[in-house]
């Protein structure tokens, strides 16, 4: 394997990677961020809660 194509595949691998991280990390954060704002009782809308939580 080209050391070239080896790098491209990581960096590539790795964009996808950190952007599922991000994906999946920012929802809860904001979703955190809420709960603390308004207490308990904070309940996100549904389309909102079926990406925090997909299943």
């Amino acid at each position: 394997m080209d050391i070239s194509c080896l790098i491209a595949t990581t960096c590539v691998t790795g964009i996808i990677g950190l952007r599922a991280v991000i994906v999946g990390f920012v929802p809860r954060v904001i979703y955190s961020i809420n709960w603390f704002k308004f207490g308990r009782n904070y309940s996100p809308d549904s389309n909102f809660h079926l990406r925090v939580n997909p299943g």
